[in-house]
């Protein structure tokens, strides 16, 4: 029994815009119209910069509009050929927002005479830098390492986070009290308050720049400030952070191996999707045979094809395509087949016969030497 979304499937214009986005020619004719409207886009703005002037230049207009007319008509295909599937990638979820505000800030342009004064729709204008993200979806390779950071974005970065505040909360309240000093002094500027204390850790947590604080320190006089600095920048520069790219690590790792499982899981899939059109193939051909020969599906299949076999004649075409249907090499292999089995044989009996001329062979020789033994 056939569903809403098989009847669907069948439609020969659904199978062949399916075809159409499954092809590897479409695809990268997707992603060569991306690759141009970023570079459009850059070229737009190093315009328009250059021209001191926020007005759009018409002819990257038009070639916003080409772009736009592609991006819609490779939704329309995507959509159409698999309209419950399509929402199911979030590569396409987010194809499809990326294309709602290109077409609001499109429509907005051509309705609002005066677009460049508004402040909301200059930024959608620059939200169209997000086009780049749909490079992604073109590069599988780079989908795992996407997937790698948002997931240590979303389970581990918040435990390192927590421990690298609650560190620099430490070492700020200490940096507070053993460096704040005379308020006229340089150092209180970086240490006087906690702020300062976290502004001038994240610093030394960033390992750039660290160095003129250092020297402040040690100009005003604080004794040990140096092992205070290297021991603070040994934990957050070489460990929290090393942690941090570790977990990414991992991450690339485990999506790496995911995405195999998965690659694996949509061959085996496509393998069954192949078998079952191949049955429902052979299942329409023995419906027309059978409607060809007049019999019910209650007939049994063999009886018919017996039937057939009976009325094959001699000088009946045969297909010749294929090497196994041609009856002259059929015959020359089953000949070939009988001679090799007769040259196996006369092996053998050769075998046994050298066999028995050894062993008589040294019977002789044993016989000749007992004798001569006295």
């Amino acid at each position: 029994m056939h569903t809403t979304t098989d009847a669907y499937a069948d439609w020969p214009i659904t199978a062949h815009l399916r075809a159409i986005s499954s092809s590897k020619y479409f695809r990268n004719g997707i992603f060569l119209a991306v690759i141009a409207d970023i570079v459009c886009i850059a070229q737009e703005t190093q315009s328009m910069a250059y021209a001191h002037s926020m007005n759009i230049p018409a002819a990257f207009q038009h070639l916003e509009l080409i772009f736009m007319s592609i991006y819609l008509t490779e939704f329309l295909i995507k959509f159409i050929a698999r309209p419950f599937g399509y929402w199911k990638e979030k590569y396409n979820r987010l194809d499809f927002i990326i294309l709602v505000m290109g077409l609001v800030q499109l429509i907005v342009t051509y309705w609002v005479p005066d677009f460049e004064d508004l402040a909301v729709l200059r930024i959608m204008r620059s939200l169209r830098a997000l086009r780049a993200f749909r490079g992604i979806s073109f590069m599988r390779s780079l989908q795992v390492v996407v997937e790698a950071l948002i997931n240590t974005l979303r389970n581990n970065v918040v435990d390192i986070i927590i421990l690298l505040l609650l560190i620099m909360f430490i070492f700020g309240v200490l940096g507070h009290y053993l460096f704040a000093g005379d308020p006229s002094s340089t150092s209180h500027k970086d240490w006087g308050t906690l702020g300062d204390s976290f502004m001038t850790l994240f610093i030394y947590v960033c390992a750039d720049g660290w160095l003129p604080y250092q020297e402040t320190l040690s100009h005003d006089g604080f004794v040990g400030s140096e092992l205070f600095t290297a021991f603070f920048i040994f934990i957050g520069n070489f460990i929290i952070a090393n942690m941090f790219i570790g977990v990414i690590c991992q991450n690339i790792d485990d999506a790496t191996r995911i995405d195999k499982e998965e690659q694996a899981k949509k061959k085996r899939e496509a393998r069954l999707i192949k078998r079952e059109v191949f049955l429902r193939r052979q299942q329409q051909d023995i419906s027309e045979l059978l409607a060809q020969t007049g019999k019910g599906e209650e007939d049994n299949f063999q009886d018919i094809v017996k039937e057939m076999v009976g009325t094959l004649r001699h000088e009946d075409v045969v297909p010749m395509s294929h090497i196994n249907c041609n009856l002259t090499w059929l015959e020359t292999f089953s000949v070939t087949l009988t001679h090799r089995e007769n040259t196996l044989y006369r092996i053998q009996q050769l075998q046994f016969g050298i066999a028995n001329c050894l062993a008589e062979y040294v019977d002789q020789r044993l016989n000749s030497r007992t004798k001569q033994d006295p």
